[in-house]
């Protein structure tokens, strides 16, 4: 498994933050990333969310 850092920014009234990811190595990052952010937030989150890798990779 790969592990992967991004910023998560939900709306514009929550706070950023960031969260360490494992990816498994079959996998795309950013589509497992979008799938799994889609199952944790709720609709209106999940509409609004942006996020983007801070490790450096692309």
């Amino acid at each position: 498994m790969e592990k992967r850092t991004i910023a998560v920014k939900p709306t514009c009234f929550a706070p950023e933050f960031e969260m360490m990811i494992q990816v498994p190595n079959e996998r795309d990052a950013e589509e497992y990333i979008d799938e799994l952010l889609d199952g944790i937030f709720n609709d209106e989150a999940r509409y609004n969310a942006e996020w983007d890798f801070v490790d450096g990779l692309a």
